[in-house]
């Protein structure tokens, strides 16, 4: 039997009609999907078209620039631009805030069109990372840079893996995959443990960072020291090369590089 899956616009439209709100989020949304798949292709492409290497620049982190780097976000600009929906966006890779729609936009974007930039010559994967929030529909908008909590979505794409997982504030978080046709679908509920003693989600990265700089043991579950770094993965921390899944490293929740904006 023909099983036909349910894709992310389907699955986003559905939500949006049940709870009776408008399509602006959803406008929003198919943009920022183009944008990753778009983004999937140069990667996937990359190498016939001599974009894997560096793009002779520093960008405003102080760190070599890959021509993969330019091209995802220019795709991403590109396409929040084309949605009408954004009044500004805010880039890893941009020194300013980018205006867009000011006057009648809806949203604010925070995104980093490229996590782990330093995996493209490995042909390893890297992620599409983004976060949205709201502007103020009551009264006066201050523009302000928002926090974590005041996001009404965040996500990731990895790529060229082709899994999308996004956490939508009054949906919980869900998973998708890319398709044959290029299209994100089967969405799957992700739920953590019952038992939260069986949380660990650490980020070994910063994990290897708060060791570097003498955060005591204490303040780390022992079995985080007794158990190697192989057998964690069992317990939800592989890493994706550089790239981790797990959205406490996203820029969507107010990583310092965007608070020189604000």
């Amino acid at each position: 039997m023909l099983q036909i899956e349910q894709t992310f616009i389907d699955f986003l439209l559905e939500h949006q009609e049940r709870h009776n709100r408008t399509y602006h989020f959803l406008i929003l949304m198919n943009s920022i999907m183009n944008a990753a798949k778009r983004i999937q292709h140069y990667y996937l492409t990359g190498a016939l078209r001599e974009n894997l290497g560096l793009a002779g620049s520093v960008n405003v982190q102080g760190e070599e620039v890959m021509k993969m780097d330019e091209i995802a976000n220019e795709l991403v600009k590109h396409y929040l631009q084309r949605s009408g929906r954004v009044i500004h966006a805010v880039g890893e890779e941009e020194e300013e805030i980018i205006p867009m729609n000011v006057g009648g936009g809806r949203y604010f974007v925070y995104y980093d069109p490229m996590d782990g930039s330093s995996n493209v010559p490995h042909n390893l994967p890297i992620g599409f990372l983004f976060g949205v929030a709201k502007r103020n529909l009551e009264g006066p908008e201050d523009m302000h840079l928002r926090a974590g909590r005041e996001c009404i979505a965040s996500g990731m794409f990895v790529i060229p893996t082709g899994t999308f997982t996004i956490a939508l504030r009054q949906a919980g978080c869900w998973r998708f995959h890319i398709d044959e046709t290029f299209n994100f679908v089967k969405p799957t509920r992700m739920v953590l443990p019952d038992n939260k003693k069986s949380w660990e989600l650490i980020n070994q990265g910063l994990f290897m960072a708060q060791i570097k700089n003498s955060v005591p043991r204490s303040f780390w579950p022992p079995r985080i020291f007794q158990t190697p770094f192989q057998e964690r993965i069992h317990h939800g921390n592989q890493p994706i090369g550089s790239v981790q899944s797990s959205f406490d490293h996203s820029e969507i929740m107010g990583h310092d590089d965007f608070k020189k904006f604000f």
